[in-house]
């Protein structure tokens, strides 16, 4: 009897469960969406506009504005450039003007060391022609590094005249001094 009871209930208990089951799927449907909207923030008209899609216009005035901004920022590039263009000639011109200056001092440094040669050379004749006697009077009196660049000069016959007659102090100086020279020149 319970199964007989059993199986009478059951179709008639299936349209009610069919019935609640519907209902629950559409209030959860229906309620959903604004229980989903209540739970954002809501949106100031600033951001309502940005979630609408650009009108055409829109998209064009903004292309505008970015093309002006480009072409703004290429004038200003063009001017940097020429800006560049211009130093780049006032260096090249002043490194022409140094270099010329560089090439007029040089000249002047040879005339002067040419000039400089000259008179040593001239110098070394005169104290080559004199007796070794003389020459050694002037040789005693002058600072062992001067007269050695005298005698370093002079050929050997004349300037061993002019030592062996100066007094043997300093004319051991002076040999020292001459021996001396070039020790410390790099190697």
């Amino acid at each position: 009897m319970k199964a007989a009871l059993h199986a009478l209930r059951m179709p008639l208990l299936m349209p009610f469960a069919v019935l609640l089951l519907s209902s629950a799927v559409i209030r959860v449907g229906l309620e959903a969406g604004v229980a989903f909207a209540a739970s954002r923030p809501a949106l100031g008209r600033a951001e309502e506009a940005l979630v609408c899609a650009p009108t055409p216009a829109d998209i064009a005035r903004s292309l505008d504005v970015r093309e002006q901004a480009i072409a703004a920022e290429e004038a200003t590039l063009k001017a940097q450039k020429m800006k560049l263009d211009q130093t780049e000639i006032t260096i090249n011109l002043k490194m022409k003007e140094l270099q010329a200056e560089q090439e007029r001092l040089n000249r002047i440094v040879a005339y002067a060391d040419e000039a400089a040669e000259k008179d040593l050379t001239k110098l070394t004749d005169i104290y080559q022609s004199m007796k070794p006697k003389d020459a050694s009077a002037l040789f005693d009196s002058m600072e062992p590094e001067f007269a050695a660049g005298f005698l370093g000069r002079m050929r050997p016959t004349e300037a061993a005249a002019i030592l062996a007659a100066m007094e043997p102090t300093r004319a051991y100086a002076l040999s020292a001094t001459l021996a001396g020279r070039n020790a410390e020149a790099k190697k």
